[in-house]
């Protein structure tokens, strides 16, 4: 019961996007889409998709697998459109329609399409450093409780 209470709820996070957001007009939201498609967002998303419905499968062995293929298949069937248009109205807050339409003209650049294209790469990279770096300073300071426990245990035994 837990299980099918779960991917409820994942699947209530993922559609209560909707949920309190205003109205944005519908050129905003086609320039929106734009950008979206040129910063390859589209195959991203299908990743993410793919990455979580490999997690539930791995978290949920006792759930079919044939029920995991339908719900990613009806994920990434699912219409885009839907999924932007109830992002325009975030975007809205922060960006104009100008600013927009003047990152998607970078993002159409050479150096912008080079960013879109080397990003995955870079940012794979630079999750590996990250990993290492957080279990090293994790480590560290895992070793100076450690130490900082010896020496009470120490200090308190003197006192004894």
């Amino acid at each position: 019961m837990k299980k099918i209470i779960s991917i409820l709820a994942f699947m209530l996070i993922l559609t209560s996007f909707s949920y309190g957001q205003s109205a944005v007009e519908p050129e905003y939201i086609a320039t929106y889409k734009k950008l979206f498609e040129v910063l390859g967002a589209k195959d991203v998303y299908k990743e993410i998709i793919a990455q979580t419905v490999t997690t539930f499968k791995q978290r949920y062995p006792d759930i079919e697998r044939s029920l995991w293929d339908d719900f990613e298949k009806e994920f990434l069937e699912a219409s885009l459109d839907d999924l932007i248009s109830m992002f325009a109205p975030v975007y809205s807050k922060y960006l104009t329609q100008e600013d927009l339409e003047e990152t998607i003209a970078f993002y159409q650049t050479p150096s912008g399409k080079k960013l879109v294209e080397s990003t995955p790469m870079m940012v794979k990279e630079c999750m590996g450093i990250g990993r290492e770096w957080g279990m090293n300073l994790g480590q560290g300071i895992a070793q100076d409780w450690i130490d900082e426990q010896r020496e009470l245990q120490v200090s308190s035994e003197k006192e004894l």
